[in-house]
């Protein structure tokens, strides 16, 4: 049971381990995060997001490492709407019904040209891909429910580069 409890809390680690040893590139709001100047304007997010060369290949070997370390078969990998994209996600407390599991992980084939930057050894996709995608996701109709996110997202960026001017 601890080791299901460890794993549950520091599932972090091994998702950075992976993509550091696979090359992969972190995206999203944990890239944009690690890029700001101050710490206190980031933007909280439960999962992580990843370009990978093979999503499915390495959404499998997560869910086998995660699997391994917590000492039973507390994770699986589901596909998900987007086609090539794969999410690992724990099964919850219950193991039976997924109502109470979560994602850990969503793994996404990298488009080529995406700018990125180096951090702690690690590729994070760079701030530029991310005021992109917020302009893109506030310009589209069917991507509503992320508008609240995206301005979010550019109000941080812009308060950030106003920091770094100022201080």
């Amino acid at each position: 049971m601890m080791n299901r409890i460890f794993t549950h809390l520091f599932h972090g680690e091994d998702v950075k381990k992976q993509a550091k040893r696979n090359n992969e590139t972190l995206r999203g709001a944990r890239a944009m995060n690690a890029q700001l100047s101050i710490g206190l304007i980031e933007r909280g997010t439960e999962d992580y997001d990843l370009f990978s060369k093979n999503p499915q290949k390495s959404a499998l070997e997560l869910e086998r490492e995660l699997d391994r370390k917590s000492g039973g078969d507390f994770h699986y990998v589901k596909p998900l709407a987007h086609r090539g994209t794969f999410r690992v996600m724990d099964k919850g407390n219950d193991l039976q019904s997924p109502h109470d599991d979560f994602g850990i992980v969503d793994y996404t084939q990298e488009p080529k040209g995406t700018r990125k930057v180096m951090i702690d050894n690690i590729w994070h996709s760079h701030i530029s891909e991310r005021i992109k995608d917020a302009r893109k996701n506030l310009t589209d109709p069917l991507a509503v429910h992320r508008h609240s996110k995206a301005k979010g997202d550019l109000e941080r960026i812009k308060a950030s580069k106003i920091f770094r001017r100022e201080y």
